[in-house]
């Protein structure tokens, strides 16, 4: 069964992320890796030009990374904005990429198998 599967990578304020990762759990993604992350966006690009950035320009956020092939990825874009949106500057961001393969190193599974949970 080769069904398209996607790489999700959220990255949010890190005060969110309790509240996406039960919305996500809603819709049926449960399995993600976390991260502790810093970064700055487009925001800072205006002081960058009188002195470099530095590690005070960046901010905490959260990463989260996940790969879906039975949840559309329109349902979870459509969830991680319903949850994330408030209108502010520095609400984050998101990435979807297509996976071309996976591998569950335990059973030698691949691809879509590899995501099932057993």
């Amino acid at each position: 069964m080769n069904k398209p599967m996607y790489k999700v990578e959220i990255i949010c304020r890190p005060q969110k992320l309790e509240t996406l990762r039960t919305a996500l759990c809603e819709i049926g993604v449960t399995g993600m890796t976390v991260h502790h992350v810093l970064g700055c966006g487009r925001k800072n690009d205006e002081r960058s030009y009188y002195r470099p950035h530095t590690a005070s320009d960046l901010k905490e956020q959260i990463k989260i990374e996940t790969v879906i092939s039975e949840v559309s990825v329109d349902t979870l874009l459509d969830k991680v904005q319903q949850v994330l949106k408030i209108g502010d500057v520095g609400e984050g961001k998101v990435f979807v990429s297509e996976i071309c393969g996976v591998l569950r190193i335990r059973t030698g599974q691949r691809d879509y198998e590899a995501l099932q949970y057993q």
